[in-house]
């Protein structure tokens, strides 16, 4: 699952809770956790992302591949200290500065797969792969 949400295409839309506004969706790149989380985020350390993602740690995400459509759900959290996030600076984003980014860690708790086989509504399948 981490090959696929890592290296099929350039970006997710990752969806998250708003205070006061209900859900917000952004494009993120994905990179692939180490042991733990199945896939991390880069952010600004003071994005609004980070933020809501510390007060609401559930998010989606989703987006095309290469024969329908992908979502999955998952807990994240936010990863501020700095030997977490300069490991995965100088690995993802060579020559950004540690100290301004903070990483989203996502652990996914359930994702499908729809496949599409034509434009007719009902001509596709879903593969359910977690849990």
């Amino acid at each position: 699952m981490r090959e696929l949400l890592t290296e099929s295409h350039e970006a997710w839309l990752l969806t998250s809770r708003v205070a006061g506004r209900g859900i917000r969706t952004r494009p993120v790149r994905l990179f692939g956790g180490r042991g733990g989380p199945d896939v991390m985020v880069l952010t600004g350390a003071t994005s609004r992302k980070a933020a809501e993602i510390e007060l609401w740690p559930e998010v989606t995400l989703a987006g095309p591949i290469a024969d329908g459509w992908f979502a999955a759900e998952g807990t994240a959290r936010v990863l501020r200290d700095s030997a977490d996030v300069e490991e995965l600076v100088v690995e993802c984003a060579p020559g950004v500065h540690a100290a301004d980014i903070c990483v989203i860690a996502v652990t996914l708790t359930s994702a499908r797969r729809w496949v599409v086989r034509s434009p007719s509504a009902f001509d596709n399948a879903i593969d359910t792969l977690l849990p």
